[in-house]
């Protein structure tokens, strides 16, 4: 099925202040430039670039990702016009709708609106309160933990699907602790993200450290051994290994028929994904095309998209002969990006990356998992070493 995903920047401010994040905090401050929040003229304008890209491209299906900020700052009328506009779409193709917020604003009206239109729902929570309010505080310096706990405990009483978890993985603290605060929450769907680093931006803690994490919570989780328990980076992971399609962007073996990811701002303005904010901005993020004057198969084209899609089937020289490479794809982008050598770099995880996959590789051979089908794959990589 051929699929778009789109990042829509639905707010552009948050009502947190959480040090790491990518967007406020990082190299690009575009943002104080754009809306608040998006129009509806500009909602409209989205809708005509899809429905062109329906045609122009044959797409059959559309995620579009409702992002911040935090997206439950926009009021609610707004919000629900929005949606309005956006299903006006669905006659042509298939649209989903998700949402990633803090969950500070959950209310049952927001629960309510939310349900309406079946809009899957992720939190951000980074553990038990003390690894939470130590770096998401808001803009008086105050941990929002207390108000994060309240959100989720609506959403897991009122919302018609069960909220997912999103955590960025901070070695500082026990993955395995983490795991199960979040688990005894009630969330059966978690991810876990690696920190937009890059050979620019080094990591605060020792590579090996992140290995450690998510291995602590890969063990815990078999441990539970409870099937509606998801962890989607793991889970991905273990497809790759075994020669199944990513579940997560950028990262993986990319098909020859894959279509990028794309980021629309509050303005209109299209960008490559946004998480590429800790790259290089002004080449690799920001396209220079509004909504309003290109099209979708132009976007495509662009220079920024035509670097990223060489990159994601480019191996680096370090790349060629690892026997992980079919499983990793040389790993995500973000990691992968230098001044000097653009994207052509391993990934600054790249260690990290090779214990997990041995990791999951024994395991699935200890779980009966024949290994020559495993090796077979694994080794269809020319410059392998298995």
């Amino acid at each position: 099925m051929k699929s778009l995903n789109i990042v829509l920047k639905t707010v552009e401010r948050c009502n947190l202040n959480c040090s790491y994040c990518y967007f406020f905090n990082s190299l690009d401050q575009s943002y104080v430039g754009r809306p608040k929040f998006i129009s509806i003229s500009t909602i409209e304008h989205i809708v005509n670039f899809i429905r062109v890209g329906i045609d122009d491209l044959g797409l059959e299906e559309v995620t579009i990702s409702l992002h911040g900020g935090e997206p439950l700052m926009q009021p609610k009328h707004e919000f629900r016009l929005m949606l309005e506009s956006f299903n006006s779409l669905s006659s042509l193709v298939k649209i989903d709708y998700v949402t990633q917020t803090n969950a500070t604003l959950v209310n049952q009206n927001w629960i309510d609106l939310l349900n309406e239109y079946n809009v899957g729902v992720g939190v951000s929570i980074d553990g038990s309160q003390d690894c939470h309010d130590k770096y998401r505080l808001d803009h008086y310096g105050r941990g929002s933990y207390d108000s994060v706990l309240r959100g989720i405990e609506l959403l897991m009483k009122g919302l018609n699907d069960t909220p997912g978890s999103l955590t960025v993985i901070n070695p500082e603290f026990s993955g395995r602790e983490i795991y199960k605060h979040i688990v005894g929450l009630g969330f059966k769907r978690l991810d876990f993200l690696l920190p937009d680093m890059n050979h620019n931006l080094q990591p605060s803690f020792s590579i090996t450290s992140y290995s450690n994490y998510l291995i602590s919570i890969f063990d815990e989780w078999v441990l539970d051994n409870n099937p509606e328990i998801h962890v989607r980076k793991l889970k991905s992971m273990i497809r790759q290994v075994l020669g199944r399609k990513s579940l997560t962007y950028a990262s993986g073996i990319m098909s020859d028929d894959h279509i990028p990811l794309i980021s629309i701002r509050s303005d209109g303005a299209i960008c490559s994904t946004d998480e590429l904010v800790s790259t290089d901005p002004k080449t690799v993020l920001f396209t220079g095309k509004y909504v309003t004057d290109t099209s979708l198969k132009e976007v495509i084209d662009s220079s920024n998209f035509r670097e990223i899609a060489i990159a994601q089937k480019t191996a680096p020289q370090k790349c060629m002969s690892c026997k992980w490479y079919m499983a990793c794809g040389a790993g995500n982008l973000v990691h992968r990006f230098s001044d000097d050598q653009r994207f052509n770099n391993h990934s600054i995880y790249c260690e990290a990356l090779q214990d997990i996959y041995t990791h999951l590789y024994q395991h699935l051979v200890v779980s009966g998992v024949p290994e020559d089908g495993i090796k077979n794959y694994l080794s269809t990589h020319p410059g392998a070493l298995i």
